[in-house]
């Protein structure tokens, strides 16, 4: 017989009991039965079996917690029935990953989502705020500085997609980060927060669904609604949702802990003050750009598919000419210093301390163009042939230019880099489409991800890449 363990420590509030009715229909009858459970679930998960061991933890735990709590009832039944098989449910990614306390264990273990439990919603039956979550007061306040920071543009003012509201919220207050805070995800959670600030007088809204925006009462006045150049359009917000609204720039090893989104490249001037957290693991895209990070790839999101413009730029100029050989080195260096000079003179971080554009780490992302262009043969050796993609990278920098260059640079040299994600993770699924956005690009609205889908299109037509069940392995040879 087997034991049968639910961890609904990362249920949004309210469905725990549906959750756990619904995976005891599907398995009647297990030899044991235990539960995981946060300490606010006990008044709906009050009719559980008299049998059933329940362990209740504190505030919101973390995937580590969670398997901790697991390991704990798997050693405690298996010193009674040694030869039982376990079957666990959970959403923690790490629970269902066997990772942490469940590692060290050599008892058999068949981990299963509870994704496929969660009950249906019917209509919008869930309209208050989760004050577990945070404060209303403190929501609406994250609200405002986002809407002020998403609003600001060079020359004019904009209204805010609804779309990019979530990528703007988590920036100034982490705890609206999904996957870091459960209570995040509770549904409707921002059309909810949009309809407490329009009760106040706070904001204006425009358009209907999918395409609403957003403005800040004082900044939009009655003939703005009527101008549809207040909503970025589509091709205007694919170029603008990397290089305006980046993500916070702070340095990696101090904040390895307590950033929840993709930090910038940057060197801190000031320390980051310490963010209350319930948790320290770190997220999928937080993963992906540490990845990345270690092999000097970036990411860059604020900049780099405006450096892909200027490089771009720089090689067609050159080619056009009778200019001098144009090494590796001396396409970074101009491509950089053409960024450089189009960038905002500060960008925006969390803690509201914008870094100026000096502290921004420009010699870093040389090193990343050096990087990038060696990894697409994108250079000639001294015998006049492609350098390969293993060549001393000191050989690369001193290598010229070969062309002709990629017709469009951003997916083949982005594809670099999602490559190294793919090769280094070997797990990821469609489910991290939207931390590869928020990784590589700083955002996960629609343009994001649809970059990110057209990356893997690429990586997979080149056979760079391949699909096992849900999983995207690379095909080393």
């Amino acid at each position: 017989m087997d034991v049968l363990i639910v961890d609904t420590t990362r249920a949004i509030n309210g469905t725990a009991a549906d959750i756990t009715n619904s995976v005891l229909a599907s398995f009647p009858n297990p030899e044991r039965l235990a539960f995981v459970t946060r300490a606010d679930q006990d008044g709906e998960l009050d009719q559980l079996p008299s049998d059933a061991a329940v362990k209740s933890l504190p505030g919101l735990p973390g995937d580590l917690d969670a398997a901790a709590a697991v390991a704990e009832f798997i050693r405690g039944i298996s010193a009674e029935l040694p030869d039982v098989a376990f079957i666990v449910y959970s959403f923690h990614r790490r629970v269902l990953a066997k990772d942490g306390d469940l590692a060290q264990l050599g008892q058999l273990i068949v981990t299963r989502s509870l994704r496929e439990h969660v009950p249906q919603r019917a209509g919008q039956s869930n309209s208050a705020w989760p004050t577990q979550l945070m404060p209303l007061e403190d929501a609406l306040d994250a609200l405002e500085k986002a809407l002020r920071r998403g609003q600001e543009r060079p020359g004019h003012r904009r209204a805010v997609l609804k779309t990019e509201l979530r990528t703007l919220l988590t920036m100034v207050e982490p705890r609206f980060d999904k996957d870091m805070y459960p209570l995040a995800g509770t549904p409707r959670l921002i059309s909810i927060l949009l309809h407490e600030a329009q009760e106040r007088g706070m904001i204006r809204q425009f358009g209907r669904e999918p395409q609403i925006s957003i403005a800040l009462g004082e900044s939009v006045g009655p003939s703005t609604a009527a101008r549809p150049a207040s909503v970025p359009q589509p091709e205007e917000f694919a170029i603008q949702a990397v290089a305006p609204v980046p993500a916070p720039a702070v340095a990696p090893s101090a904040t390895a802990a307590v950033t929840i989104n993709v930090p910038a490249q940057a060197h801190s001037s000031k320390p980051v003050p310490e963010l209350t957290r319930v948790s320290t693991t770190p997220s999928r895209s937080w993963e992906f750009a540490d990845v990345l990070r270690q092999r000097r790839l970036g990411p860059y999101p604020e900049v780099r598919h405006i450096l892909y413009e200027e490089i771009a730029d720089v090689a067609a100029l050159n080619g056009r000419t009778e200019s001098p050989v144009l090494t590796v080195r001396a396409l970074a260096r101009q491509a950089v210093t053409a960024t450089r000079q189009k960038a905002p003179d500060h960008f925006p971080r969390r803690n509201g301390d914008d870094l100026p554009k000096d502290k921004y780490d420009w010699r870093g992302l040389e090193n990343f163009v050096v990087q990038v262009i060696s990894r697409t043969e994108l250079t000639l050796g001294s015998d006049g042939k492609p350098l390969p993609s293993d060549a001393s990278i000191w050989a690369t920098r001193q290598a010229p230019v070969r062309y002709p260059f990629p017709e469009n640079i951003k997916i083949t040299f982005d594809a670099e880099m999602i490559y190294e994600v793919v090769r280094t993770c070997q797990d990821v699924t469609p489910d991290d489409i939207v931390h590869l956005a928020g990784a590589l690009l700083g955002g996960r609205g629609v343009q994001q991800t649809d970059h990110v889908e057209d990356v893997l299109d690429y990586l997979l037509q080149q056979g760079r890449i391949k699909g096992e069940s849900d999983r995207l392995l690379s095909s080393e040879k």
